[in-house]
């Protein structure tokens, strides 16, 4: 067994940004919007030029999260990964909610993989991110895949399979 390290220069504002960044996250901030990260960066010495770079750069690394390809999260940086993690996992399992009002719909998400846009917006009510968002993401990266609501007998707005 044999292992290399792995080294990638990088620039030491860079290192700077990503410090300030973890302790704003620490003090209870996991997300961020763009407009308050170039603010660190300029902090930073980090011009405004370069600041997608260096948030691909850790995006890469998987220290900061920036989905800049959908459109309801290109405003928004995900500081703390297992915040995410842990709000993607509260859409998509029923446990402390089946018995508040929701059993029917979440039925239908345990035995058929529909999630229903009244389901996720009630679940994710006190998110930070809106939940339609989170339900982007999750199409994204092709964890549910939209359902043409269009012909439903039981249209609750819009609907996603989830394999």
């Amino acid at each position: 067994f044999v292992t290399t390290n792995l080294t990638v220069p990088t620039p030491i504002t860079w290192v700077f940004f990503r410090k300030v960044m973890q302790n704003i996250c620490q003090a209870g901030k996991p997300v961020m919007r763009y407009s308050e990260v170039l603010g660190v960066a300029k902090a930073c010495s980090i011009p405004a030029s370069a600041v997608r770079s260096v948030l691909n750069f850790y995006h890469e690394l998987g220290v900061f999260l920036h989905y800049s390809k959908i459109p309801a999260l290109r405003d928004i940086i995900i500081a703390i990964p297992q915040w995410l993690v842990d709000h993607i996992a509260k859409l998509l399992t029923p446990h402390g909610f089946e018995d508040q009002g929701r059993e029917r719909r979440w039925n239908l998400l345990r035995r058929k993989g529909i999630l229903t846009e009244t389901l996720y917006e009630e679940v994710l009510v006190h998110s930070i991110l809106p939940p339609q968002a989170l339900v982007d993401l999750l199409e994204h990266f092709l964890l549910t895949v939209p359902i043409d609501t269009t012909h439903s007998y039981r249209y609750e707005g819009k609907e996603y399979f989830v394999p």
